[in-house]
């Protein structure tokens, strides 16, 4: 997803939908999510871990700022 330039955008939460057959093949880091300020430079903000499940998983950040 590409935010319009000058514009702010917060990311809060990641929403992803697996089949119960995918959930072996992204276990343990092989479903990375990431962003960039930049389109360049790319930072890691979520790896999926075991806790991954058929159907919808969601990961949530707690703001502490």
């Amino acid at each position: 997803m590409q935010f319009k330039p000058g514009y702010v955008a917060i990311l809060s939460q990641v929403k992803f939908f697996l089949t119960a057959s995918d959930t072996s093949n992204f276990r343990n880091g092989n479903l990375v999510f990431e962003g960039s300020m930049d389109g360049i430079t790319y930072t890691n903000i979520y790896t999926v871990d075991n806790n991954v499940h058929g159907g919808w998983n969601y990961y949530s950040w707690n703001s502490t700022e």
